[in-house]
């Protein structure tokens, strides 16, 4: 697999500012460690699924999770509803998804 994290990191941070605008300066720190979080999962469900040690629904349901405790986290946070910290990382997500879906070879995301 050849996902770069430092090159779709960026794109994702840059995707989930603009839904979360003026809270950006509050939450932007926890939500940059959620994304990375992320993408970090996303490279190794990746590896996972090419070795054969997963299978893609898998993938899909273990990245699922990873996403609903990234909406959780910035949804407690002060001036953050579920719905606006669900469109950030839908956002983030969405940024990347051909990238990662042709890196992963299965549609992930």
């Amino acid at each position: 697999m050849s996902l770069d994290l430092d090159s779709i990191l960026p794109a994702m941070i840059t995707a989930a500012r603009i839904p979360l605008n003026e809270a950006w300066r509050t939450v932007g720190p926890f939500a940059e460690i959620q994304l990375a979080n992320i993408a970090t999962r996303i490279e190794s469900l990746g590896e996972e699924v090419a070795l054969g040690e997963i299978e893609p629904s898998d993938a899909l349901i273990l990245l699922d999770i990873e996403k609903q405790a990234a909406i959780s986290l910035l949804a407690a946070l002060e001036g953050i509803g579920k719905v606006t910290a669900e469109t950030a990382i839908n956002n983030a997500l969405d940024a990347v998804a051909n990238i990662v879906n042709k890196s992963v070879g299965f549609v992930l995301l």
